[in-house]
């Protein structure tokens, strides 16, 4: 395992992190501690056998990759595996958030168009303005 999965892991947890509530952010900050090791690694087996029994109420499939990213801090042979998963899926969602964000663009733009032509008396939905201007074509 290299230091760059190592690091690349590191910062993928920091994500995660800043992305909690105070309070567990704290509880995973404590638990990626090698001195958290005898808490972390048995819940880690709790979290995965729980994803697996998600057909079970309560239990769900969410909790199968949380213990894995628990397990994987002291399984060096699954840190660069993890790593990547975790990139390609960081990259997939910074492209949704890019295709949606361009989605809301287009959405703003046609509200305004659609408010406009409202100010200006038209008061007909846009898809029978659409409409009507196919038929008389």
């Amino acid at each position: 395992m290299s230091e760059h999965d190592k690091m690349e892991l590191d910062r993928h947890f920091a994500w995660f992190e800043g992305r909690l509530p105070l309070r567990p952010a704290r509880f995973v900050g404590w638990l990626r501690k090698p001195s958290s090791r005898l808490a972390r690694i048995p819940l880690a087996i709790l979290l995965i056998a729980g994803g697996i029994f998600s057909i079970l109420p309560v239990l769900g499939l969410w909790m199968l990759p949380l213990g894995l990213l628990l397990f994987v801090q002291d399984v060096p042979i699954l840190q660069r595996p993890m790593a990547r998963m975790l990139g390609w899926v960081e990259r997939k969602w910074i492209e949704r958030q890019r295709a949606k964000g361009a989605n809301d663009s287009l959405a703003r733009l046609f509200d305004s168009i659609f408010r406009s032509a409202a100010a200006h008396g038209v008061t007909q939905k846009p898809t029978s303005l659409i409409n009507q201007g196919l038929r008389h074509n």
